[in-house]
């Protein structure tokens, strides 16, 4: 260590010259990791290292597995050493990338490892950022970056998949400014938050940091991601950058004293099976067609086309994903429908934003029907997205770039048409106040068994029906009794309205053959001539 101390001429991350082999270098590790071997699941493969020089630049470091046995004792996160000697290796081109050097410090034998007892460098190497260029797209998706934010909502983790690494925790933070990011963090991640959750029950409000995060783009919404065990994940920690930003958040937002700053956002992460068997009604078109009660449903039927009275997408808030409104309602769209220079403004009264940017979303208003009648449906990104394998984002952009008119349907939304779908419907408070039937669709899925599965219900309930009629030796007040126990026993809850269907069915049958051609005939006389037991034989 004192021949470090005494040299005094230590090379920094930016004068790296891969032309040296001898330097010596002054850096703190702020994170390290190791990698497991892929064949022996409890050995070290290798260490991976970020180091920070007194200048705040950061770059990655290596040890091979050959000479884990020589660094693994002696390396240690948060503290500082002189490195002498190490050897720079290339970093992959077009990977995601944890620093902005496209190089690497390898440890070899011929690297020495010391303490430093007095670097002046920063202790943690924070970058934050800010929510916009996040939310926006400019922050590019290939390098990792660090957020801060008080979390105002938490979701449950979703632990269906077998290995724990995959399972994930939804999050939302919101800055200084009221912007509010998309956060999910995985495996351990998760289970630290909860962990400090169950530990802190009257915690109020919860300050993260994620640093060596990455961004991930899905139904063009950006989500800062924890990344496998890079990501250093802070939570509520008395360190400097914490402290200064609860301090900001004081000084107009709610104090320490105050209610809990953060909700519990309901799982949405049922399966297929549960969401559209066991946890929503099945019905049909004509039994939800009038909208009486505020509810979800399920009903299988087919898009028979689409209507194109409306536009087929609209410029959607990029913070709550709410339509947004011109500020200036009375520009114009050019030709291709676009209005780049038009300012917008979010109306949505939980959005934290007035006057936002936009990005467009699927809207299409979709034809259906069933054996019973037929409906108009509204469907959105998640699911048109999903049918159509292209983002309402990517159509527009596709559209005009054809020269089309980006309000008029593209034939790519064709592909809708016959397809079968097993729908979520939503009948909201709006339907039932305006009296319209249109309702969203809350989900979809294209699953051929589970429809065929709803579909046997149906054809279950149907079958009963049909076989009572089909009885001619049997009377008609013991039929009648024979299918409300086989209906009972054959069918659920998400059939219950064939009851009362069948038996208005039925007795206007009775009242049909009373009054034309076919035969009926008494099991046995009434006074009056009035029969008490009626059989019933449909006429072929």
């Amino acid at each position: 260590m004192s021949l470090f101390m005494a040299a005094g001429d230590f090379t920094l991350i930016r004068d790296l010259d891969v032309l040296k082999d001898s330097f010596t270098m002054k850096l703190r590790i702020i994170r390290l990791w190791t990698l497991e071997d892929y064949y022996k699941k409890d050995e070290i493969f290798a260490i991976q290292l970020i180091l920070m020089d007194e200048q705040g630049k950061k770059i990655q470091g290596y040890v091979p597995n050959a000479y884990i046995y020589k660094f693994r004792k002696v390396l240690k996160e948060g503290e500082a050493f002189f490195i002498k000697n190490p050897n720079l290796a290339k970093m992959d081109e077009g990977k995601f990338q944890l620093t902005d050097q496209m190089q690497k410090l390898t440890f070899t034998r011929e690297t020495t490892v010391a303490p430093c007892l007095d670097f002046s460098g920063s202790i943690n190497g924070f970058a934050i950022i800010e929510y916009h260029p996040i939310i926006v797209g400019t922050v590019p998706l290939n390098i990792s970056l660090d957020v801060i934010g008080f979390v105002v909502a938490i979701g449950e983790i979703d632990a269906r998949n077998e290995d724990r690494k995959r399972h994930k925790m939804r999050l939302q933070i919101q800055d200084v400014n009221g912007s509010q990011l998309d956060v999910n963090l995985w495996g351990d991640y998760c289970y630290k938050l909860n962990e400090y959750i169950q530990k802190n029950p009257n915690i109020l409000r919860i300050v993260i940091i994620l640093q060596f995060a990455k961004i991930n783009l899905w139904q063009d919404r950006r989500y800062v991601n924890t990344y496998y065990d890079v990501t250093k994940f802070i939570i509520n920690t008395e360190i400097d950058e914490i402290k200064v930003f609860k301090k900001s958040l004081n000084q107009d937002g709610p104090h320490e004293n105050s209610s809990s700053t953060f909700s519990y956002m309901k799982s949405n992460r049922s399966s297929d099976k549960d969401d559209f068997v066991l946890n929503h009604e099945l019905k049909t078109i004509a039994d939800i067609f009038e909208p009486i009660e505020i509810k979800k449903y399920v009903i299988v039927a087919t898009i028979k086309g689409i209507l194109q009275h409306t536009s087929w997408h609209y410029p959607a808030c990029t913070n709550c994903n709410t339509k947004a409104v011109p500020k200036n309602p009375s520009n114009e769209p050019s030709l291709t429908g676009s209005l780049k220079n038009e300012t917008y403004e979010c109306r949505n009264p939980k959005c934290t934003k007035t006057e936002t940017l936009t990005v467009p979303r699927f809207m299409i208003p979709v034809r259906v029907q069933d054996h019973t009648g037929s409906m108009t449906l509204t469907m959105f990104e998640q699911d048109a997205k999903k049918l159509l394998k292209i983002s309402a984002k990517d159509l527009v952009a596709k559209t005009a770039k054809l020269g089309f008119c980006t309000n008029a349907y593209p034939s790519d939304i064709n592909v809708l048409k016959d397809m079968k779908l097993a729908f979520i419907v939503s009948v909201s408070k709006y339907n039932v106040q305006r009296n319209t039937n249109q309702y969203t669709i809350s989900r979809i899925s294209d699953d051929e068994i589970l429809i065929e599965e709803l579909e046997k219900k149906f054809v279950v309930a149907e079958g009963v029906n049909s076989q009572s009629f089909e009885h001619g030796t049997t009377d008609c007040e013991s039929q009648d009794n024979i299918f409300i126990k086989d209906a009972i026993s054959q069918t659920d809850d998400n059939v219950t309205p064939m009851n009362r269907a069948l038996e208005d069915d039925f007795f206007l049958d009775v009242n049909d053959n009373m009054s034309s051609s076919k035969t009926m005939k008494a099991k046995g006389g009434g006074e009056g001539g009035q029969h008490k037991l009626v059989k019933v034989k449909l006429e072929k």
